[in-house]
C-alpha cells in the first residue's frame, strides 16, 4: 500500500494588510519584552544627563544612551520600520566631582545595516 503524507502548515498565507499587522504584532511583542526604550519620531531628540542624577548606580548605564524611533516609508513593504538612535553627541560620564555629564571624548558612532524596502506593487 503507498501512502502520501501531506503536512499542514502551521503558518497561513497573508493578503498583504493581515501580513503587515501580523508583522507589527510580532515585532511589538519583541520590543516590549526587551524593554527597549521608544521615542516618538517627532519629538526632538535630547541627551538624558539630568536621569543620569537620580543617584541610581552609573555603572548599570550605557554610556551612550539611545532609543528606539519608528520611521515610515509609505508606498514601500514593509511600510514602518524601526532604529535605535543615540540621544547624546558624545558621551555620559562622571565628572572629578562624580557628577554625570556629556563629554566629547567619546563619541558615540552608528551602526549602519543595509536592508531592503521594495516599493509596493513592484514585485
Amino acid at each position: 500500500m503507498l501512502s502520501i503524507a501531506v503536512a499542514a502548515s502551521a503558518h497561513p498565507c497573508f493578503d498583504e494588510n493581515d501580513l503587515e499587522d501580523a508583522a507589527r504584532v510580532k515585532l511589538n511583542n519583541h520590543l516590549s519584552q526587551t524593554g527597549f526604550p521608544m521615542q516618538a519620531s517627532d519629538v526632538p531628540i535630547k541627551c538624558p544627563v539630568d536621569l543620569y542624577k537620580t543617584g541610581s548606580d552609573l555603572m548599570g548605564r550605557s554610556i551612550s544612551p539611545w532609543a528606539i524611533v519608528e520611521r515610515k516609508m509609505p508606498g514601500h513593504f514593509p511600510s514602518t520600520y524601526y532604529e535605535a538612535e543615540c540621544l547624546c553627541q558624545g558621551c555620559i560620564l562622571p565628572d572629578e566631582d562624580g557628577e554625570p555629564h556629556e563629554t566629547t571624548c567619546y563619541n558615540s558612532r552608528p551602526v549602519n545595516q543595509t536592508r531592503i524596502f521594495p516599493e509596493e506593487g513592484a514585485v
